[in-house]
């Protein structure tokens, strides 16, 4: 669970110093440029790793538009006919333990899915083959034990339930003319359909693929180095972590501790100490980073700003110079500068599948 939470800090983190006031950061730079000071490099080169890239077949396409087609199910009421398993009946219920009603166990109008297992055994099966205007006595049991009322646990209970209609899901089938009203640029038949679909599956399998190699590379060249971070960039991180979790907690409403509680699992008498661990972290991370790029001859042009800061608008809906505007100059031309080390370190790893998938 900790070192779950560390790593979602650490995500947090890295989205966080992407937003700032926009000027370049003179002193901090100054800093990371005295790498030398700071980082000895250990191995960085032949890193191995271990993921597997998730393959998208044609059974997982199936099952996945099944499962979109059954999301856009509309349903009808029917007549003439009792009910049937996965029907949606409308039904009053009264529930009476001893001869007695009991709070909680009746209801008018309630729309039930027969199926669902939504309440207890033997209820919804009860209701199969009644008709429209029935009404059914059913002579049922609470489980033992019953979480939602304990006190209930066991106890024989009797249902008086009516049957006022009876509905069937009716699940549209993936023609053209459905695709057609989803409203995909240059996407009208259902192959095409299909294959956006895909595409984007395939996509997202290999930025999941590729995202689990580079986190087991940055952790392996971090751990390799020997590095002493100094405290102002701790500080500087720690600030700005702590500033923009105080914006997101008071978005919802929150207090920071309660938000840090329910979000990163973080209680109130350790959270500064975490963020601070995290803060250290992100900061010697960057570091160790930036010694890779200066052993390497990596570095970061104006194009690759101009063609990150595109994507990354576009991704929040904002215009290149909006974004732009909304950035920690420096700290947004260290992130691109580690994607760019993260990419040379994955073509000089050793990437393995883990070993019980292999054969």
């Amino acid at each position: 669970m900790k070192k779950r939470m560390l790593c979602l800090l650490s995500a947090c983190l890295a989205m966080i110093l992407l937003a700032g006031c926009g000027a370049k950061d003179v002193a901090y730079l100054k800093d990371i440029r005295k790498i030398d000071q700071y980082v000895t490099l250990g191995q960085y080169k032949g890193l191995k790793a271990e993921a597997v890239k998730s393959e998208i077949t044609d059974e997982y396409m199936d099952m996945y538009l099944e499962y979109m087609l059954s999301q856009l199910t509309t349903y009808e009421e029917v007549t003439g006919r009792p009910v049937q398993l996965w029907d949606t009946v409308n039904i009053d219920f009264t529930g009476f333990i001893d001869g007695e009603q009991f709070e909680g166990g009746s209801s008018e109008g309630y729309d039930l899915e027969i199926g669902s297992n939504s309440f207890i055994s033997g209820f919804e099966d009860g209701l199969i083959g009644a008709n429209i205007g029935d009404t059914v006595i059913l002579d049922l049991a609470f489980p033992d034990p019953y979480n939602n009322n304990p006190d209930l646990s066991g106890k024989p209970v009797t249902f008086e339930v009516k049957i006022n209609s009876i509905s069937e899901g009716i699940i549209p089938e993936l023609t053209d003319e459905l695709v057609v009203s989803f409203e995909i640029p240059d996407v009208t038949t259902t192959e095409a359909f299909r294959a956006r679909l895909k595409e984007e599956f395939e996509a997202d399998a290999e930025t999941v693929y590729r995202q689990t190699i580079k986190e087991q590379l940055a952790k392996a060249v971090t751990d390799n180095a020997t590095v002493t971070v100094p405290e102002k960039m701790t500080q500087r991180q720690y600030d700005m972590l702590m500033k923009q979790l105080s914006k997101l907690a008071a978005e919802q409403n929150m207090e920071l501790k309660n938000y840090l509680l329910m979000y990163y699992n973080l209680t109130s008498d350790n959270y500064e100490e975490e963020l601070r661990k995290t803060a250290e972290e992100s900061a010697k991370q960057t570091l160790v980073f930036r010694a890779v790029a200066d052993a390497e001859g990596i570095t970061v042009t104006e194009q690759d700003l101009e063609d990150n800061i595109s994507y990354d608008a576009k991704q929040v809906g904002m215009t290149p110079e909006e974004y732009k505007a909304s950035l920690d100059e420096a700290s947004y031309e260290e992130y691109v500068l580690s994607i760019k080390v993260l990419d040379y370190l994955m073509g000089e790893a050793v990437i393995t599948e883990p070993a019980e998938l292999e054969d």
